[in-house]
């Protein structure tokens, strides 16, 4: 199974706060307009104003307050969740695009469940649902990612470091930048951190990726024809996959071929588990469990079932093999044994 280092990931306002520096130009404030307007970069050149902040409908004096929830936001290419608040009957659109307020300003994700932990503190708040507008200026960001890599890798030249760059993320309002690289190992990158913020005067946040976090970045198609799993559902990038699920799905251990590209257990094993385990739970795993028919007493024993089909296979004491339809069966048939656990055994 392949290794990687744990992502390594730090920021400008870190670098200032831990070592009482003023190299890297703070946030300026979104409401008020600074007396003297910093020197532009490269990268803001051509550079769009910052949007005017869409203010949230206001509830009228009649009607109640909102219930507030914590919501699990996916922001950025990797789909990162973070803790935001918005009203309770924001459930309703989950899956949806949506404007949260974060300490560096607007941004954009994707609106999940509910946060898991109640006791975590939100980031920041939704502020409404994206429209078109919202999403035409996240491409219009986008459109200096050719200056930004420019920057970042005369940056990393003159620092002589060994990174390479993968992927660059523009908060909406611009305020902040993430840069998202590879490298072997650990990189000190605290004065490049400094660098970049002086040359392109935002917050600047850079982003270690491991081997998993890669396959974000690059189109590739899994053994099933399709897009890999942990890119199309990022929900599942977090969740660990067992290997006895491939055993309750009655497929051979077999490390190489279970792997999926990261080296890891395959995210698809998690996909159909919750009806495989529905039919082990009845008829067990392997076959020979002996069943019998209420309205007649007929015996049979278990010879194979097919999730995938919802099929049943038993042989009746003629040896003849009949098939039933999984509701079917289990509608018209018992055990006449409990399905035997290897601790049993």
């Amino acid at each position: 199974m392949l290794e990687c280092e744990p992502p390594q990931t730090l920021r400008s306002d870190m670098i200032a706060d831990k070592d009482n520096e003023n190299s890297a130009p703070p946030d300026e404030p979104r409401d008020e307009a600074p007396d003297e307007a910093p020197a532009e970069s490269a990268a803001d050149a051509d550079a769009a104003p910052s949007p005017e902040e869409k203010p949230a409908p206001e509830a009228s004096a009649g009607e109640p307050e909102r219930q507030q929830a914590i919501f699990a936001v996916r922001i950025g290419k990797l789909q990162r969740r973070y803790p935001f608040a918005a009203p309770e009957d924001f459930a309703q659109h989950t899956g949806r695009t949506v404007v949260v307020d974060a300490d560096y300003g607007l941004d954009i994700g994707v609106l999940g469940e509910e946060w898991p932990d109640d006791s975590a503190t939100a980031l920041g708040a939704v502020v409404r649902l994206a429209d078109a507008d919202d999403l035409a200026q996240m491409l219009h960001n986008a459109e200096s990612d050719a200056e930004c890599t420019a920057i970042f890798n005369e940056s990393v030249a003159d620092e002589g470091l060994e990174m390479k760059l993968v992927g660059i993320d523009h908060s909406y309002e611009r305020g902040k930048i993430t840069f998202y690289y590879h490298a072997e190992g650990r990189v000190d990158f605290r004065q490049l951190v400094k660098t970049l913020a002086s040359k392109l005067r935002r917050r600047i946040e850079l982003y270690q990726l491991n081997l998993r976090d890669q396959f974000l970045f690059h189109p590739f198609v899994g053994p099933c024809g399709r897009e890999l799993c942990c890119k199309s559902k990022p929900e599942l990038f977090s969740q660990k996959v067992p290997t006895r699920l491939a055993k309750q799905q009655k497929l051979s251990y077999n490390p190489a071929k279970m792997a999926g590209m990261c080296g890891k257990p395959r995210c698809c094993l998690h996909y159909e588990i919750d009806s495989y385990k529905e039919f082990a739970e009845f008829l067990g795993v392997k076959p020979g469990r002996p069943f019998r028919r209420r309205s007649d007493g007929l015996e049979c024993r278990l010879v194979d079932w097919n999730m995938l089909t919802g099929e049943v296979v038993v042989e009746a004491p003629d040896e003849q093999e009949l098939t039933f339809g999984f509701d079917e069966f289990r509608r018209e048939f018992e055990p006449k044994t409990p399905a035997k656990s290897r601790r049993g055994r």
